[in-house]
C-alpha cells in the first residue's frame, strides 16, 4: 500500500480508511482473468489512490490496485518488412478497481 508521498505510475498514497475494498489476492485474481501476463518473472500488487476522471478510467471510486508484471515479453511493432525482434523484455501494468474488482486498464508504463 502506498503511504506518505509514495507514487507508482498514476497511483498515489492511500489516505483514507480501507472500507469495502477487495483483497490483494482478489485483485490479482481479477488481473489474471482479464490481463494475465504468464511470462512475467515477478508480480507485485500495489494499492493506491487516483482520480479516475482525468485518466479516463471507468470508475466512481478512487482506490485502485496496480498489478506490476515484471520481465514480460512485450511485442514490437514496426513498418511492414522491418526486421525487429519479436519482443523486448519490460514491465506491464494492470489496474483493477479496489472496490468492485473490475478491470480498468492494462499496458506498458
Amino acid at each position: 500500500m502506498l503511504r506518505g508521498h509514495a507514487r507508482s505510475g498514476a497511483l498515489g498514497p492511500v489516505n483514507e480508511p480501507l472500507k469495502d475494498t477487495i483483497s490483494f489476492d482478489d485483485a490479482l485474481g481479477s488481473a489474471k482473468r482479464e490481463d494475465e501476463q504468464p511470462d512475467a518473472k515477478t508480480v507485485q500488487v500495489i494499492l493506491g489512490s487516483a482520480d479516475p476522471k482525468p485518466l479516463h478510467w471507468d470508475s466512481e471510486g478512487d482506490l485502485f490496485y496496480l498489478i506490476k508484471w515484471a520481465g514480460v515479453c512485450i511485442p514490437l511493432h514496426g513498418p511492414p518488412g522491418s526486421s525487429l525482434p519479436p519482443c523486448y523484455e519490460g514491465d506491464w501494468g494492470t489496474v483493477i478497481d479496489a472496490h468492485s474488482g473490475a478491470f480498468i486498464v492494462g499496458g506498458t508504463p
